[in-house]
Order: C-alpha cells, then structure tokens, then sequence
C-alpha cells in the first residue's frame, strides 16, 4: 500500500475485556451503531494486521483503515491506525482471506460485536476497553448477561473468528456499499 493512500496515522495503547454473553436483541441504537468488515492480511504470534471498512450507521460514512496490532497481553496491545483513502482497498483483490463482517454497537466505552459473518464461535461479544467497574451496572441497564469472561481464549480473538472472503460474501459488501 501506497503513502499517498494514507490521510493519517494514530497510535494508541488498547486494553480489553472480552466477554461471552446470552443471545439477546438490542431494542434501541446505542451511541454509535456500525456494519464492519475486517479483513486478516498478516498474522504472526503477537501481530496482526487488518484491513477494515467500517460504515457508521448514524451518520452513513464510510471508514477505510488498516490495523497493526502488536500484542503485549491478552488484554493489552499497542495500535498504529492507518486512516485509508477509499480507493486503497481493492475488495475484490481480498475473495479468499480470512474475514469476519460484523454489527458493532458503542455505549460507555463497551462495545457489543454482533457476528454477521464468522466461524460461528459465538454470536456475539462483548468487549470492555476501560469501563469495567461499571461493567455490572451496564449490563443489568442493558439487560445483558455474561457468560464467561473470554479474553484469555485465542479462539474469541477476531483473526481466529474469521471464515474465508467468498465471491457470495464480496456481492453482498457490494451490495451494501451501494445503499451507502
């Protein structure tokens, strides 16, 4: 990927929970509501790189970024975000990687990932970046209930989430990216 492809660069240091939680539905729109598709291009014991296009459901704009992460612990990395111009993702160049595609809702710093495209490892989760002492009270205001604290488990890592990029998978990104 090319410098010129690049608008900015921020980095930021990311601690998270992750949760397992009871299947629910959610009855009003949090904070911030957004349809995410994350691609896996580079993948090493304690680094991945992803592709993203994140769409904000609130205000319909479209976000390409691309994701270094460099695992400290399982509840720590260190984050380089690439903020992308929207030609610096060919999608069709990406039909046979790993992906997941996914809901994600924000309120109070907790974020509910609903799985719309995975590996069927669980249908969603529940991910804390630094609200977690008033992580109970959320979750009863929001009827939400916890299974099982899972940030330890690689499996609930997204890279390991992930199911191929299909031709069915990229008609219906195309699809989408239309109605935005």
């Amino acid at each position: 990927m090319q410098n010129k492809q690049i608008i900015k660069s921020v980095e930021l240091k990311e601690i998270e929970r992750k949760f397992t939680i009871l299947d629910f539905e959610k009855k009003d729109n949090w904070d911030r509501e957004f349809i995410i598709f994350q691609w896996f291009i580079e993948n090493s014991e304690n680094k991945e790189t992803k592709l993203k296009l994140i769409i904000d459901m609130h205000s319909f704009v479209k976000t390409y970024v691309r994701i270094t992460k460099e695992r400290i612990s399982n509840k720590e990395a260190n984050k380089k975000v690439d903020y992308l111009n929207s030609q610096a993702i060919n999608f069709k160049d990406l039909i046979g990687e790993p992906f997941i595609g996914k809901r994600r809702s924000v309120k109070n710093k907790i974020h509910l990932d609903k799985f719309l495209f995975s590996n069927g490892v669980c249908r969603f989760l529940l991910e804390d970046e630094g609200n977690h002492l008033n992580l109970e009270n959320f979750c009863i205001d929001n009827q939400i209930t916890i299974v099982n604290e899972v940030t330890d488990y690689a499996d609930y890592r997204n890279i390991n989430m992930a199911t191929e990029f299909k031709i069915d998978h990229f008609k219906t990104l195309e699809t989408i990216q239309k109605l935005f």
